[in-house]
């Protein structure tokens, strides 16, 4: 147990540097759909590995906040 705790805030300690690199490199408006998207991964994994079920809060939740940053980012390019 004490082994699987090392490896996972190893894996978060990484993640969250790649994330300050991102947040450095590009515009802020383009990485936050790459982190928020993690919501919809972290739904589908909680649905198929732990048998979740994923009721239409969590749902519409989802929905509230990627779909306004995915309409801003589609926005922006066009222009």
């Amino acid at each position: 147990m004490l082994l699987l705790g090392i490896c996972a805030a190893i894996t978060v300690g990484i993640y969250q540097g790649c994330v300050v690199l991102a947040f450095r490199q590009a515009d802020a408006s383009a990485a936050v759909i790459a982190e928020y998207s993690g919501l919809i991964f972290a739904a589908l994994f909680g649905y198929y590995l732990f048998n979740e079920s994923l009721d239409i809060y969590t749902s519409m939740g989802i929905l509230l906040i990627i779909v306004p940053i995915a309409l801003q980012a589609w926005q922006g390019k066009r222009q």
